[in-house]
This record gives C-alpha cells, sequence and structure tokens, in this order.
C-alpha cells in the first residue's frame, strides 16, 4: 500500500520509527503534530516531498537549507530525492597526501543564489568516504574559504553526525599531526 494512502495512526507509527537526525528532529516534531491533529495542509505540504517518512523529512529539511542560499526550486529525481541546488562560482581546493595519489580528501567552495558562500567538505579516513554539501552559511568567500580549512586540520569534526572522526594525515609528512598542518 501507498504510504500516503495510509491511516494517520498508521502514517504515525512509522514517523516514530525512523530515527532522525539531531538536525532533522524538528521537522520530524511539526509533521509528527500536523498528523496528530490532522492538520491537513501542513501534511500536504510535507508529503509533497517524498514517499516515505525518511525521504519527507530528509528532502524537507534539504530544501529549507537551500532557501537559506536563494534557492527556491523543488525538483524530485527518479529515485524520490530533492535535486541539489546549483551554486555559481564553485572552487574545490583538494588535499592529497602523497603525489600521484587521487585527491580524496577536497574542500569545496561555492556562492549562492543570494550571493552567500558556504563551504561542504569530502574527506576519507581509509576505508570510509564522508561528505557533507554546503550546510553552513558564510557572509563572504574568504571566510568560507578559512572555515573549510579549520574543517579540514581539525581534531573532530564540528557536526554531530561526524564527532569523533580522526583528522587526515599531513599532507607533507604523511603522519598524524597534532597541531594544524600548515597550508
Amino acid at each position: 500500500m501507498d504510504y500516503k494512502d495510509l491511516s494517520a495512526s498508521e502514517k504515525i507509527e512509522q514517523v516514530r520509527e525512523y530515527r532522525a537526525y539531531r538536525e532533522e528532529r524538528p521537522y520530524l516534531a511539526v509533521y509528527l503534530k500536523a498528523l496528530r491533529r490532522n492538520d491537513q495542509r501542513t501534511i500536504d505540504e510535507y508529503e509533497s516531498f517524498g514517499d516515505n517518512p525518511r525521504q519527507i523529512i530528509m528532502n524537507r529539511r534539504a530544501y529549507d537549507q537551500q532557501q537559506k542560499f536563494g534557492f527556491t526550486g523543488k525538483t524530485l529525481n527518479e529515485y524520490g530525492w530533492l535535486e541539489n541546488a546549483d551554486f555559481t562560482d564553485v572552487e574545490r581546493i583538494e588535499f592529497i597526501d602523497r603525489k600521484g595519489w587521487a585527491a580524496f580528501n577536497y574542500i569545496t567552495i561555492g556562492q549562492g543564489v543570494n550571493g552567500k558562500w558556504s563551504y561542504g567538505a569530502s574527506y576519507s579516513t581509509g576505508g570510509e568516504l564522508r561528505s557533507q554539501l554546503f550546510d553552513r552559511w558564510i557572509g563572504w568567500r574568504l571566510r568560507a574559504g578559512d572555515m573549510g580549512k579549520d574543517f579540514q586540520q581539525s581534531e573532530r569534526v564540528p557536526h554531530s553526525r561526524f564527532a569523533g572522526v580522526v583528522k587526515p594525515p599531513c599532507r607533507t609528512t604523511g603522519t598524524p599531526q597534532k597541531r594544524p598542518c600548515q597550508f
């Protein structure tokens, strides 16, 4: 049976089974409250973002994040996920550990439609690749680059989902550093 055809109590049960990240919990709370109060306007708005609780909450949060940068389009791809916004003036700064190796660690800096800058960092810790794209806005470009470099050099990643990740080795020596590497 299609998720949207379920009764309110069945939807509530499925939504409560979804384990949301801390950043997603406010959206989950709004949707649950709407289901409990039978607020059809809010339910319709949220359910326009996907076909299951996970898609609905993740797409709704991503849409709100995109609005911070001036993007207003809401287009879902063939799998039901929100299409990524196209930042302008995008720059990629790569951190290569050894000569001839691929760049698995990099920072991407981009500017939104409204002129706000942001950064995203992608990094690998050996067997795992993590990526975080444009979730914080920075007022100007140079600060976005500095924030991205701080992210890359830090002992722990400042965002809750990636807490405890060890920083990559220094690109000049190849060994883990207690102090940040000089770029």
